[in-house]
């Protein structure tokens, strides 16, 4: 057996038992569905707003947790234009997206975008969810800055500031082949967990949700109107 696919069967037991059955499956379902037909699992999860909102916000030494003007957004973007595009950051405050940030110094080294409205999540494929919730997408954290849990830092942030507002969770999607961020999202505690199918994302064909998904309110759409 190649170390490669070592690897591979190593991450997928290593989901099953920290992340439990369910996600497993996803993981697994996602991986031979990219074999087998062009269609992907979205793992959805819901975590309690109040529960983030109270986990450490505190940042070494050096560091300052804040939101970020879009002065500094664009002067970001300007420096790692494959990480943030002008473009981007135009549309997303444009549209009332939300951004909590991490400096050292006078620079941005880490951030989470908020949305509560329809994102683009990846290819012509948006997410979005009831209004009573709050939709955290496009993280990011420096490679020289990362393993100072800059980013959970970051997420508090925004998930106080939400609260605040009667914001009630928080969800977020993870493709169901990223053992990663699956199992990095266990840090932030056991949130409620549902599951999306897109079946032939290219060409947006249909969608299957669990129960979860659609009490949320789980919508994925594309430009011309929600999948069914």
């Amino acid at each position: 057996m190649s170390s490669s696919v070592a690897r591979e069967i190593g991450g997928i037991i290593d989901t099953w038992r920290r992340c439990g059955t369910a996600t497993f499956l996803a993981c697994l379902l996602d991986k031979l569905l990219a074999v087998f037909s062009p269609s992907i699992v979205l793992v959805i999860r819901m975590h309690p707003i109040r529960e983030l909102a109270n986990q450490p916000r505190a940042v070494p030494a050096g560091y300052a947790l804040r939101d970020p003007t879009p002065a500094e957004l664009h002067e970001f973007a300007a420096r790692y234009p494959a990480i943030l595009s002008q473009k981007f950051i135009e549309e997303a405050l444009g549209k009332g997206d939300r951004c909590t940030g991490v400096f050292f110094g006078p620079d941005l080294v880490a951030f989470q975008w908020f949305a509560r409205s329809p994102t683009q999540a990846f290819g012509r494929l948006y997410i979005d969810v009831d209004h009573r919730f709050v939709y955290a997408y496009k993280a990011e954290t420096l490679p020289a800055h990362r393993g100072k849990r800059l980013h959970g830092a970051a997420l508090a942030l925004g998930a106080a500031n939400f609260l605040a507002e009667g914001v009630t969770g928080l969800a977020a999607y993870i493709r169901g082949h990223n053992t990663s961020s699956l199992l990095s999202g266990i840090r932030l505690g056991s949130p409620a967990t549902g599951f999306a199918v897109v079946w032939n994302p290219d060409r947006s064909e249909s969608v299957w949700m669990s129960k979860f998904c659609r009490e949320i309110g789980l919508r994925v759409l594309t430009p011309e109107g929600p999948l069914r």
